[in-house]
């Protein structure tokens, strides 16, 4: 048990090296450093604004049964390897296709699977899932803290806390949150902390919360509930019941999304009489980083619509929530660095539904010269890990409004992503950078395109040169903006990529006025 701990210990050590030494580097005045970070099937993003932080979802999930799939994956890759040696052994295979065929795309996984076997052996014994999941999760807490300490400010009222200024969960699946206290504890004073979706969708640490709520200076905001923050007098227990009676009586906060001139604003769709004095200028605070960053909050409840007056006796205007799947009311972001005037677009896990709303949302603006790219993004995080289920990351979003250079996938194995055709959507953006070392990008084909088969889906690795990346397959996604440029930093030291610079030079870039979102839901609907 002594050596397991010992080898435990080493690996976590050499593994986490790559995030130390990175984390030494200072961040200038102007910068702005997105990190995505290697949960697994999951989420997290830092984002350092100079000397404030703001971090995005927080979590990882199956982290037992990701153990489990990529040890049947190895064992498949193996077998598909020998099956192709013993075919060319006896003359079935030709040189020449072979060579092609592992040069471009090859049946097996990568020999990312053939490593992960082999640290896996290095550090617990096989038949111990459990214990690979904790190794797995520690790690992750490690590397997420190391960004944390090094870039977090001493909290001026307390000089012994680290003050993140905010923190947003997008929505309440677990494999974006349930990190969150074991990275989050008393060593932190959070300023802000936003909850997408509905609170009692959230798993997390009822007595948390309530410790924080009643701290100075901490504020809650449910926006599905009210623009308002909640503070000390209230409690988690109260939260949840609050969410219910207003449910019940249809009386849920509108839809809304940040205006996109000037100041941050949030506008709403409705100015029905029960949202006058419904105060946004506190949560609008909580995006304010400095006239070099921008946010903008592009969906609040997208799943929230207006409906009938609340009673024949009352003119006010009854929202309710038409779909109660949470990733609709993802929370989604965009971030300008003004200096470079690049951008990130943070998705959580949004639906077509989602999407379809932002587009509406703006669509008013975009004939205009001024915003006419507002809803473009240099570096676009693919929707829930790269996925296309309810509409998620479908052609014309990715092709015609968007148009990212850069696509970022955070993922896992173990739930089928990212899938075949979001990566060939990625791959079809007319802004692509092209020409980077080439990689690999490990995709699942579903068991819809396959053979009769057992399984649900299959891997395939890809070799590419397009700016697409996978956490699973690169590791920790850096994105550096400072000056008139941005640097990203792809991978830890063993699938370490060459810094790529992106600018807005992009001889490629298309002006066209985007399409009406009649348009956008029709081709959508066609393609399915």
């Amino acid at each position: 048990m002594k050596i397991l701990r010992s080898l435990n210990i080493t690996f976590s050590l050499c593994f986490s090296l790559a995030t130390l030494i990175r984390a030494q580097e200072t961040i200038r005045e102007d910068e702005l450093v997105v990190r995505v970070h290697s949960v697994g099937q999951g989420n997290c993003i830092t984002i350092n604004f100079h000397n404030k932080v703001m971090m995005v979802d927080c979590g990882t999930s199956s982290i037992k049964n990701e153990s489990l799939v990529r040890k049947d994956l190895v064992k498949d890759a193996v077998k598909k390897l020998q099956e192709e040696e013993e075919g060319k052994k006896k003359g079935k295979g030709k040189k020449k296709e072979a060579s092609k065929r592992e040069r471009t795309s090859v049946e097996s996984p990568s020999d990312l699977f053939e490593r992960i076997a082999k640290l896996d052996r290095d550090r617990v014994n096989s038949g111990e899932p459990e214990l690979k999941a904790k190794v797995f999760k520690d790690q992750c807490c490690r590397e997420i803290n190391q960004v944390l300490l090094k870039y977090s400010p001493q909290d001026k009222s307390d000089p012994g806390l680290k003050r993140i200024k905010t923190i947003l969960l997008t929505h309440g699946d677990t494999d974006h949150t349930n990190l969150l206290t074991t990275v989050v504890k008393k060593k932190y004073k959070i300023n802000n902390f936003i909850l997408g979706g509905m609170p009692e969708e959230y798993d997390l640490d009822e007595k948390w919360i309530d410790y924080h709520l009643k701290l100075k200076g901490f504020k809650l905001y449910i926006p599905a509930l009210s623009f308002k923050a909640f503070g000390e007098t209230w409690s988690w227990t109260q939260i949840i019941a609050l969410s219910k009676e207003l449910r019940e009586k249809n009386g849920l906060a509108p839809q809304a999304y940040s205006f996109p001139k000037g100041s941050i604003r949030i506008r709403t769709q409705y100015l029905a009489a029960d949202f006058e004095g419904y105060s946004i200028k506190e949560l609008e605070k909580a995006f304010n980083f400095g006239g070099k960053f921008q946010v903008y909050l592009l969906s609040i409840n997208s799943a929230h619509f207006q409906g009938a007056p609340l009673s024949l006796e009352d003119d006010k205007t009854s929202i309710l929530r038409v779909n109660e799947d949470p990733n609709t009311d993802s929370l989604v972001l965009k971030i300008i660095h003004t200096p470079s005037n690049l951008s990130v677009m943070l998705t959580g896990d949004a639906t077509g539904q989602t999407t379809d709303r932002i587009y509406n949302n703006y669509q008013r603006f975009l004939p205009t010269e001024e915003f006419k790219d507002f809803l473009q993004a240099d570096i676009y995080l693919a929707a829930h890990h790269g996925s296309i289920t309810h509409g998620s990351n479908h052609e014309d979003w990715i092709k015609n409004v968007v148009k990212p250079q850069v696509v970022f996938i955070s993922n896992g194995l173990s739930q089928g992503h990212p899938y075949k055709q979001a990566f060939q959507i990625f791959k079809g953006s007319p802004n692509m950078k092209t020409g980077v070392q080439e990689h690999k990008v490990d995709y699942a084909i579903h068991k819809k395109e396959q053979a009769s088969t057992s399984k649900s889906f299959t891997y395939k690795t890809y070799m590419t040169k397009a700016a697409i990346f996978s956490t699973v397959n690169n590791g920790l996604l850096e994105a550096r903006f400072s000056s008139q440029e941005g640097i990203l930093n792809i991978g830890d030291q063993e699938e370490k990529i060459p810094p790529i610079m992106i600018s807005k030079d992009i001889p490629n870039a298309s002006v066209q006025a985007p399409p009406s979102p009649q348009k956008l839901s029709s081709k959508k609907k066609k393609g399915k």
